[in-house]
């Protein structure tokens, strides 16, 4: 749930963060979609949403 919340203060758009859940990002070198499946990767994903001003 954090990082459905956290998505969306960041872009505001469900289509947009679930382009954004489904793409590869390179700044955390792979998928956030596959990453949020382990305790590890969700951490990692929420820090990453929590400390970017915007991704759109």
């Amino acid at each position: 749930m954090r990082v459905f919340h956290a998505l969306d203060s960041v872009v505001g758009d469900a289509s947009i963060a679930r382009k954004w859940l489904g793409s590869d990002n390179l700044c955390l070198n792979a998928k956030p979609i596959e990453m949020i499946r382990n305790t590890e990767g969700l951490v990692r994903v929420v820090q990453y949403l929590d400390a970017s001003p915007g991704l759109a």
